[in-house]
């Protein structure tokens, strides 16, 4: 993650280390905000912060046992650096929304030639946000914004360290998680039939979120931001309302 000074989400990124660069990628529409942050925070360092051209980015989900058949396996997090210095590839392991997933970066026709021999179905919007919201990955726009603390989304457990060094935004962070205060949280819901965004999600009857991203493929799932007060928040299992149609609060 990259966070601003106050805590709040600027860009979630993913990380891929080089012998002599890192690598980062996400969302095209924070790439001139995280720019920013980092070069801001230059001061005596010998780093050149670039903005990679002609690159494409693509993830094949889910474990495939053709994947790596002439290759061991790469671990979680490994990247193998193919093509040349002026055209790099990268393979990165376990990189995605699916256990076992691999993360490809680099130059659109080298990209779309992997893609081609590992003879990957390319799935549909539709498919792809189903799969997300089963990841329970938050989307800027959706989940995410410029107001947005990372314990709100759920992402300190997975992107955040507590006991590295310094970093932008890490005294609200750690304040933040030894008091558990935040004000809502980001859960999975479990429908009984499809939901919409923007449709309030209510228990006992009263309001307690509104749905940020609803699935319209497979079984009936959304997202939702629902209140909490510290860690009171409605537990895994508990039953709530979204406009008139049942849902449960997923665990997994």
């Amino acid at each position: 993650l990259q966070l601003d000074r106050m805590g709040h989400v600027l860009g979630v990124l993913w990380r891929s280390a080089l012998e002599d660069s890192i690598w980062l990628d996400g969302a095209s529409q924070r790439a001139a905000a995280v720019h920013e942050m980092l070069d801001k925070h230059l001061i005596a360092d010998d780093v050149t912060i670039e903005s990679v051209r002609d690159c494409a980015v693509a993830v094949l989900e889910g474990p495939d046992p053709r994947r790596g058949s002439d290759a061991p396996p790469l671990e979680a997090g490994c990247v193998s650096h193919e093509g040349t210095p002026e055209a790099p590839g990268l393979r990165v392991a376990d990189a995605g929304l699916t256990r076992g997933a691999l993360r490809l970066i680099g130059p659109e026709s080298w990209v779309e030639q992997c893609i081609a021999e590992y003879g990957e179905p390319e799935l549909g919007e539709d498919e792809r946000e189903a799969l997300r919201i089963r990841a329970r990955q938050p989307l800027w726009g959706c989940e995410l914004g410029e107001r947005t603390f990372p314990a709100e989304a759920g992402l300190d457990a997975a992107a955040i360290s507590f006991e590295k060094g310094c970093y932008i935004g890490q005294e609200i962070v750690a304040r933040i998680h030894s008091r558990g205060a935040v004000n809502r949280r980001l859960v999975r819901l479990d429908c009984d039939s499809s939901v919409t965004v923007g449709a309030s999600v209510s228990s006992d009857g009263r309001t307690v979120g509104e749905i940020t991203s609803a699935s319209q493929v497979g079984p009936p799932q959304a997202l939702a931001y629902l209140r909490a007060k510290g860690d009171q928040a409605l537990g895994a299992g508990t039953r709530v309302e979204v406009a008139g149609t049942l849902a449960r609060l997923s665990g997994a």
